[in-house]
């Protein structure tokens, strides 16, 4: 698959990476496929100038400081959001790889969905913030536009600088983005404007230049970019409602003035800049926190000799634990996972001859009932705050925003609980 975009050749000294620049990729979607950047609106619709000014003055709840209220207060209509997307991933040859790219914000079915609530509704704000849908579903090909590939030989030990200066180009060029737009054939200008950093932790720490975070765990440096938890007086393990971190929120910087944040160029935030890195639930909790929970069931169930001789050895435990997985429903992820252990304290594991679960309920056992008990509500707090997220669009109503959060406060007492 190719694009008809001019690539841009970085290059540092006898190093170089081709790249698409922000400016010439988003001209290219502006121009030729508005509907990718703008949730399947056509850029010439009648109402999309109306659903963008309905997502700003929704989006200022969150962040009223964004510098686009102020620089572009008269003409939020014209701007959209979009957000920095960074993973180190696996080449083919297994070997880590710098992904960057830009990720846009409308699923490509809020249109349609538009359309539908119109014909009762009409065109309003209302309509635009319940038909509005993520990126959540549906192919990422239509919500992440690549920018550059990095392999990790370029920017390894004495070379780790030349990762700094490629991902310093797209961020110069989405600087003066901001400020001059990209105009299309009509003669119309568009601003495009962060809103957000995600990935994974070790790009998000590159990214931030980071001095306090989770991979910073070790002494009291801190473990969060947007609190004081882990610094003294601070407890990060403190998960109750009247922990002393809770009032410590942006009162630091995460990186220092010798060495700030990669995108502080990129007009965002003045008071609290450090909010532009968002939580992002793949890597946080599905591939981070859900994982370990998992495992460190799975590992304690073992050592009780759940599963008939599980408590041998490691490889017995996980040879049996996976053959009662097995007998669920495809997939692997920790979704999966958890739905799977729901099941396993509920019914009791696979019986030997595979005809069905044995029917034990480990969360009636006298001894053990509290902790099998206290698993279960992890589980079921995780699984319903992705039911929330992944059934519903991009805004919540109240109702289903303290369901969800409701959620994730059940889930770190239940785990804060079990260690």
């Amino acid at each position: 698959m190719a694009l008809p975009i001019d690539v841009y050749l970085f290059g540092k000294g006898i190093l170089f990476a081709p790249m698409c620049l922000p400016s010439k990729i988003l001209e290219f979607y502006l121009c030729r496929k508005p509907s990718i950047l703008f949730g399947g609106f056509d850029r010439n619709h009648f109402a999309l100038g109306g659903f963008l000014q309905s997502f700003w003055e929704c989006y200022r709840y969150e962040d009223g400081d964004h510098q686009v209220f102020q620089v572009h207060g008269d003409r939020l209509n014209r701007c959209f959001p979009f957000c920095i997307y960074a993973d180190e991933g696996r080449g083919l040859r297994k070997a880590p790889i710098q992904v960057v790219a830009l990720e846009t914000l409308w699923g490509l079915n809020t249109f349609a969905a538009c359309e539908k609530l119109a014909e009762t509704r009409g065109w309003n704000t209302q309509t635009f913030l319940e038909a509005s849908d993520h990126t959540g579903r549906g192919s990422s090909l239509t919500s992440r536009l690549l920018l550059y590939v990095l392999p990790h030989g370029a920017y390894k030990k004495k070379q780790k600088q030349f990762w700094y200066d490629t991902f310093n180009a797209p961020v110069k060029d989405l600087t003066a983005l901001f400020t001059s737009g990209i105009t299309d054939q009509n003669g119309e200008t568009w601003f495009p404007i962060l809103i957000g950093v995600k990935g994974d932790a070790p790009a998000l720490n590159k990214i931030g230049n980071f001095n306090r975070s989770f991979l910073r765990i070790i002494g009291q440096k801190g473990i969060c970019h947007l609190c004081l938890a882990g610094k003294p007086g601070h407890a990060w393990e403190d998960m109750g409602d009247s922990a002393s971190w809770h009032g410590t929120f942006y009162q630091e910087r995460p990186w220092t003035d010798r060495k700030p944040s990669c995108v502080l160029p990129i007009p965002f935030s003045l008071q609290a800049p450090e909010k532009v890195f968002r939580s992002d639930c793949m890597h946080l909790v599905k591939l981070g926190v859900a994982r370990h929970f998992i495992a460190s069931c799975v590992v304690a169930l073992g050592d009780w000799d759940i599963f008939p001789g599980s408590a041998a050895s490691m490889a017995n435990l996980l040879e049996l634990s996976h053959n009662d997985f097995v007998w669920c429903w495809k997939a692997a992820d920790s979704l999966m996972l958890a739905r799977w252990l729901l099941r396993l304290l509920r019914q009791g594991p696979v019986k030997p001859d595979e005809t069905g679960r044995s029917g034990v309920t480990f969360l009636s056992d006298p001894e053990k009932g509290h902790i099998f008990r206290a698993m279960e509500d992890a589980c079921c707090s995780l699984l319903r705050f992705f039911q929330i997220i992944h059934k519903n669009g991009l805004w919540l109503n109240r109702s289903l925003g303290q369901s969800a959060a409701v959620s994730v406060e059940l889930f770190c007492l239940s785990y804060t609980f079990l260690a």
